[in-house]
């Protein structure tokens, strides 16, 4: 077996094992949450149901005039949180469609209640719901409501976090009666910043290591070996940089940097590489960036928060 044969079989090999990579990382994360739950504390006695209020427009694909429920019928008599809309915040029981909600408040621990939402026997449709709700319509109030469900007291606004892999959210959100607060229980995730650094150096010795892979391809040896290194290294290291610098989108800086790095990239080498003609520059450049590139972007889509 020639040594073209044998660098395109570790590149073939090494492509394969960055795929799985992500398969890996997702097997091995914790469950994320499924529902809502909403924690009461210095509740009045005569509260019974506690409702989610969410701002969402009534021309929303997702909003009803009245969503049918085991709450429905008392509910409609009453009317109350049924024809609640001020400041355009609607109950996510009544008005959003489909809702899966557990509303009539149960004694969790001493002076701690709760009620749920989005909790429901199909993990998978309700986490969507779940996540639509932080993801779109994460303004919330939180109404708590007597046995004929009329209003007894509405909550000062919040805002549950949208999906972020720098903070972890499970989901719990704390309503103080008597203070009239909402405390989003959010934490710095405490891995974040070292996963992001591991990712980071492996995302640079991935892309190195596929161009230096691609130069045995094109039977590069020793010296420019070294250089396709070098110069990879420098350019991973500033382009890593510039992502977090810059304000543009992702896919803007991608296609204005690799457009920069396939020209620096050309003339180093062309520069370097004496003895090897233009052509081979050119065509080992536009194939190893491309390459490096691609691995680029697929592992981004799992590691981009």
């Amino acid at each position: 077996m020639n040594k073209f044969k044998k660098a395109l079989i570790v590149l073939i090999v090494f492509c394969l094992a960055v795929f799985s990579l992500p398969t890996f990382v997702s097997a091995n994360a914790p469950a994320p949450a499924d529902h809502l739950t909403v924690n009461l504390s210095n509740i009045p006695d005569n509260a019974v149901y506690a409702d989610l209020l969410i701002k969402i427009d009534k021309s929303d694909e997702n909003y009803v005039d009245f969503q049918a429920n085991s709450f429905a019928d008392s509910a409609s008599k009453a009317k109350s949180i049924v024809d609640y809309s001020d400041g355009g915040f609607y109950s996510f029981t009544f008005h959003y469609k489909n809702s899966q909600s557990n509303i009539k408040i149960e004694n969790y621990y001493d002076n701690l209640y709760c009620v749920s939402f989005c909790e429901g026997i199909d993990y998978q449709e309700f986490l969507t719901q779940y996540e639509s709700l932080l993801n779109h319509y994460n303004d919330i109030k939180i109404a708590l409501l007597d046995k004929d469900f009329n209003i007894i007291a509405v909550s000062e606004a919040a805002q549950l976090p949208k999906e972020s892999k720098m903070f972890n959210f499970y989901g719990d959100v704390y309503y103080d009666f008597n203070a009239n607060t909402i405390e989003i229980d959010t934490q710095i995730n405490p891995y974040f910043f070292l996963v992001a650094f591991v990712a980071l150096i492996l995302m640079i010795s991935i892309s190195v290591g596929a161009e230096i892979l691609t130069a045995l391809l094109f039977g590069f040896k020793n010296k420019l070996l070294i250089t396709v290194l070098l110069v990879n290294l420098c350019s991973q290291i500033i382009m890593r940089a510039l992502y977090f610098a810059l304000p543009f989108s992702y896919l803007i800086e991608t296609i204005v940097l690799e457009i920069i790095v396939y020209v620096v990239e050309f003339f180093v080498y062309k520069k370097h590489f004496k003895e090897t003609s233009t052509a081979k520059i050119l065509a080992y450049t536009v194939v190893a960036n491309t390459v490096s590139l691609l691995l680029g972007m697929y592992l981004n889509c799992y590691f981009l928060y």
